[in-house]
């Protein structure tokens, strides 16, 4: 079973060392990070699969009312702030390659 808490949590470690802005996380394709408005594909990561997306999700939208929206909506754009730092990042999701 996948450690999803460990997973985004090492994505958005990589998010602040790059000095990035959003981390984008679509089924199909690699995490992808945004740096100074270029979008990265983190290749060196699996593509995400359905399961991927939905279990860091889960981890990050402890509000039920969220997490059913984007259940409902296959998508979701929200920020998060990151083990209580001054940083920021905001994340995508959506279940759509």
């Amino acid at each position: 079973m996948t450690d999803y808490k460990k997973a985004l949590e090492d994505l958005i470690e990589t998010v602040v060392r790059e000095v990035g802005s959003d981390l984008h996380l679509s089924v199909g394709r690699y995490p992808t990070v945004r740096v100074t408005g270029e979008l990265i594909p983190l290749v060196k990561q699996t593509l995400l699969a359905d399961v991927d997306v939905q279990g860091m999700l889960e981890v990050l939208l402890n509000d039920q009312t969220k997490y059913e929206r984007f259940i409902k909506n296959q998508e979701i754009d929200f920020s998060y702030t990151y083990k209580e730092k001054a940083k920021s990042v905001l994340l995508s999701a959506s279940f759509h390659k």
